[in-house]
C-alpha cells in the first residue's frame, strides 16, 4: 500500500456525505446485498461520485447502473492509461 500511495498516478478517493445512500441504491439495483457485492458496491459508489472508471476483471461490477467499467484482461481490451496524481473532489472528472 505504501509504495502504491507514493506513486504520482495514485490518489485516494474519500466518500462524500451521499456515499452510504449511493451504496444502498447500488445494492438495491443489483438485487442483492450479499457479502461479495457490498465491497464492490462501495467501490462503485466512489467511482460514480468521482466520475471515475473501474478497471477490473470482476464481472459483478456490470450489475451497478451508472458505473463505467473496463475489463483490461478481456481479449481485445485497450491498454489502461496512467494519469498524473492530482487531488480530486466528488463529481470532478479527470
Amino acid at each position: 500500500m505504501q509504495s502504491w500511495s507514493a506513486r504520482r498516478v495514485t490518489c485516494t478517493l474519500l466518500p462524500d456525505e451521499a456515499h452510504h445512500t449511493r451504496v444502498l441504491d447500488l445494492l438495491r439495483a443489483a438485487g442483492s446485498a450479499g457479502a461479495n457485492l457490498v465491497t464492490d458496491a462501495q467501490i462503485a459508489a466512489l467511482a460514480i461520485a468521482y466520475r471515475a472508471e473501474v478497471h477490473t476483471a470482476d464481472q459483478d461490477f456490470r450489475r451497478f447502473p451508472g458505473l463505467e467499467c473496463r475489463f483490461p484482461l478481456r481479449a481485445g481490451a485497450p491498454d489502461s492509461v496512467a494519469r498524473p496524481h492530482q487531488p480530486l473532489v466528488p463529481g470532478e472528472r479527470r
